[in-house]
C-alpha cells in the first residue's frame, strides 16, 4: 500500500499482507524546515495519488503523485513505474505540471487539487 503526505519528501509504502513496519521512498532531494510556517512554504504539498494504465515504457502502469497546484512549487508531480507485481522499480521521475494546472488557475480563482483519478 502507497501513502502520499502533503509534508514530505517522501512516499509511504506498508506491506498489505504483514503486519511488519512501513518504508519510505524518497520523492524529492532536499530537506524540510523543521519549523512548521518555513516547512509550510517549501514543501512539494502532494495531494493525490493515482494508478496509471500501462503505457510506453511503463508496461505494467506507474503511480503518479500530484501536487495541490496552489503555489509555483507545487505544480510539480512524481512518476514511480511499477513492476508486474505492482511493487515501485523505477528511480521517482519529477513531472511538471503546470500544462494541466496553469489552465485551472485561469479558469478558477484559487487552485487546490485533493485528488486524481484515471478514467478511459
Amino acid at each position: 500500500m502507497y501513502v502520499i503526505t502533503d509534508d514530505d519528501l517522501h512516499l509511504g509504502v506498508f506491506p498489505v499482507r504483514s503486519s511488519g513496519p512501513g518504508g519510505l521512498i524518497r520523492l524529492f532531494d532536499g530537506v524540510l524546515p523543521q519549523s512548521h510556517d518555513e516547512r509550510k512554504k517549501q514543501k512539494p504539498d502532494l495531494e493525490a495519488l493515482t494508478l496509471i494504465p500501462p503505457y510506453s515504457d511503463l508496461c505494467f502502469g506507474a503511480l503518479l503523485a500530484i501536487g495541490s497546484g496552489s503555489r509555483s512549487n507545487r505544480k510539480r508531480g512524481v512518476l514511480l513505474g511499477l513492476d508486474a507485481c505492482g511493487t515501485v522499480c523505477t528511480a521517482p521521475r519529477i513531472v511538471d505540471l503546470s500544462f494541466i494546472l496553469d489552465p485551472l488557475a485561469a479558469e478558477f480563482p484559487q487552485v487546490n487539487i485533493e485528488g486524481a483519478v484515471v478514467a478511459g
